[in-house]
This record gives C-alpha cells, structure tokens and sequence, in this order.
C-alpha cells in the first residue's frame, strides 16, 4: 500500500463508505471529502465530516499508519492544527485523534490494478489498456500535459528574465539565442548573448557583416580559428567594436563540434542567428504578432552569409551548400522557444488572447518526430500537430515514466471501478 494511493482512493470516494466509524467507535457521514493539496500542509483542505454528533469543517491529513503523525511531528506543526480526520490504512497508534482506518474499507482490484501499472515492464504503464481508453479522455489529458509543459517553460524562463532586469527585448534576444544552441552549444550561445548586450547588436541591424564580425568575435571562435581573408576582415571589423564598447569575448573552446552533423555546428547557427538579428531588429514585438506559422517561416527563413555557402568552420572550404534555416530547426526553435517566450509575455500581462494565439501555433505547425512520438503513434494514438506532441511529451516525461498514473486521467480511468 501507498500513501498516494490512500490519497486517490479518499479523493474520488472509491471505498465503502456506508456505516462507517472512527477508531474510536463514533459514526462517520462524509459530506465533502475536501480538495487535494498539492503544496505543503494537510492533504485535504476544506472537508466537512459528521463525526458523532458533530458536523466539522476543516482538513484532512492522510497516513499510511497513525504513527505516521508523530513520525512527521504534525504534533508541532501549527498547519495541522485544523485536521479534523486522520484517514489511515492501519491505525497502530490509537487515541491521537478521530481516526478512519481504511485497511477494510478498500477494493483490492483497484490496488491490484494500480500495482501493475506501478510494475509493469512498458515504457507506457497502461500500454496494454490503452485503446480501451475513450479518446476524449486521453485527448483531455495531452491538453492539459500542453498547458503544464508551457507552464513549466515559463517558469524555467523567469530567471532569464528577472536577470534581464524586465528589459524584454533583452530577454527574447538571449532566449532565441539559446534556442539556436539546440542541446549541444545552449550554454555557450546563453553566454554569448549575454557577453553582447542587444542594445549593442541592435544599432548594427542594417549591417550584416558588423553583426557577423561582433557575434563571432564576442564567441571567442575568431581567436581559435584558422585564418583565410573574409576571418581577417572579421577579426579587423570586431577589434573596431571592441575598443570602442569595451567588450569582453568569451572562451572559443566551449563551442562543441563533436558528434554533430555539420550544418548544426556552432559557426553556422552563429552565422544564421546573426542574419535573423539583421532581419528582425524587434523581437518581442514581432513575436507578439505572429498569428500563423507560415509569418513564423518568412521571419525565420534565414540563411548564413555568402561564406558559408562552402564553409561549416572557419577556413575549411566545402561543396557548395545554401546553409538556410531548416523547416524542422524552424519548428523546434518555435515550440521550444518562441510559444514559451509568447507565453511568458501573455501570462506576465494576463493577456489570456495572447495565450491561445500561442497554443493556436502550434496546433498549426506539423507533428514533431522522435522516439517518445513514435512510440505513441504505435498504440494507433493521432498526431497531427506539435501542440499534441508537445503534450504526449509531457505526459511521457512526468507521468508515464514517474509511474504517476494516478495522476493523469489515463490512468485513473483504468484503475476506477467498473460501474455496474
């Protein structure tokens, strides 16, 4: 038995609740079983119970075993000091308070099922059960695993944010900026960007190859990199800029080439990042606009200088390749950071519009591809935007993996009784 199993059995009432009474002998009548907390404190708040005589209102504290309360010293804890009933499976500490003991009152089919979730060898716990799951349920489930995800992203944006001292073209331009460092160089373009304040960048915009010259000057990628003409014209460009702003290049070598293919290297991404900085002089507001993704594409559908048509490094000519953002680059680049960023802004105002024009992005855009899609697709699941793989995303990171089926409406409608 688990104490989060005790938790959903008392939250959706599915135990026998019919003449039931206290430890203590005193009859029990539920009127509100309460709502679950999620933050610290009692696990229930605002229950109304019958308990003898007396109808209480107050909270809820469950406990695998009534020791459990001195074990947690809620004794000491003023939080607790509104409980109004102790739910266990086992009372082994009698007399603390009014206590219901639940070990008699259970369905073990209902434990059983939730066991074999909790071990089952799948990477999805309820694989074997899932096509008898309704599709509305398990479309309400990846929609709210999407507002989660967004949520969680915000989150992770407010410290960017608060460090940009609420300058909000600062804080899209480092947030875009880590969104081109994709997994492997996030760090080093976050530093970077942060190296170059875009208030600098800005009053370049016009000049693309200025841009160029500061962006990889301040990568610290010039100072490693093997010189040929158009790298002497940039390091010539950059030094200008230097002495006159005072900048400061970071270390060249925390760039990370390795095991990457070469359109994703770190000079190419530098390079197309600087031609959308030249193209797009404001980004929040132009992010703010957006309403179709096909904007999105126009404003993203950038391509690196002419030098890098036969280059991937500095000095190292090439075969002849256009290095154009990618459609697939361009949609990660969307749902993992400019909804968020969209978001973020939405929420930070409240403007509940801006918000469904995020998530209206993307139920536009087409279906991200990778293992955990994959996988869903093979329980004959529909994809057909990033909005629902952003969500079964979510759902496979938070629930299905943390074994967190109580949780998600999944699972619970598996685990729930049969209604007869």
């Amino acid at each position: 038995m688990t104490e989060d199993f005790l938790q959903y059995i008392w939250q959706y009432g599915y135990f026998n609740s019919h003449n039931i009474k206290t430890t203590g002998g005193e009859n029990i009548i539920i009127r509100n079983r309460g709502i679950l907390n999620k933050d610290s404190g009692p696990d229930f708040f605002n229950a109304r119970i019958i308990i003898g005589q007396t109808e209480w209102a107050g909270n809820v504290e469950i406990h695998l075993k009534s020791s459990d309360w001195q074990k947690h010293k809620h004794q000491n804890n003023k939080a607790y000091n509104n409980v109004i009933l102790h739910v266990v499976y086992e009372d082994d500490y009698p007399g603390l308070m009014p206590t219901l003991e639940m070990k008699n009152l259970l369905n073990p089919d209902l434990y059983l099922k939730y066991i074999n979730f909790i071990h089952s060898s799948t990477k999805i716990p309820c694989q074997k059960l899932f096509k008898n799951v309704p599709p509305i349920i398990i479309d309400k489930q990846i929609e709210r695993c999407l507002l989660e995800r967004l949520e969680e992203k915000t989150l992770q944006l407010k410290p960017s944010f608060d460090n940009s001292n609420g300058n909000w073209e600062e804080f899209a331009y480092r947030t875009l900026a880590a969104g081109f460092g994709l997994k492997n160089n996030v760090l080093p373009f976050e530093l970077l960007a942060k190296s170059l304040p875009v208030n600098i960048i800005k009053k370049l915009c016009g000049n693309l190859f200025a841009i160029e010259a500061i962006l990889f000057g301040q990568s610290g990628l010039l100072d490693i990199a093997t010189t040929d003409d158009y790298v002497e014209a940039l390091k010539k460009e950059y030094v200008f800029h230097k002495n006159k702003l005072g900048l400061k290049p970071i270390e060249g070598n925390i760039w990370k080439f390795a095991k990457m293919r070469p359109i994703a290297f770190p000079t190419i991404r530098i390079a197309q990042f600087a031609a959308f900085i030249n193209n797009t002089p404001h980004i929040m507001d132009t992010l703010n606009t957006i309403k179709y993704t096909e904007e999105w594409f126009k404003i993203f559908s950038v391509k690196a200088s002419a030098y890098w048509d036969t280059h991937y490094v500095f000095g190292k000519t090439s075969n002849k390749k256009i290095k154009t953002t990618g459609k697939d680059f361009s949609i990660r680049v969307l749902a993992n950071v400019a909804v968020p960023l969209i978001f973020f802004y939405a929420n930070y105002y409240g403007e509940h519009t801006l918000k469904e024009r995020a998530i209206a992005l993307l139920e536009q855009i087409p279906p991200e591809k990778n293992n955990i899609t994959r996988m869903w697709q093979s329980l004959s699941l529909k994809i057909n935007s990033t909005a629902i793989t952003q969500g079964i995303i979510q759902l496979n990171n938070k629930y299905c993996i943390q074994k967190k089926c109580l949780n998600c409406s999944v699972g619970n409608y598996l685990i729930k009784p049969i209604e007869k």
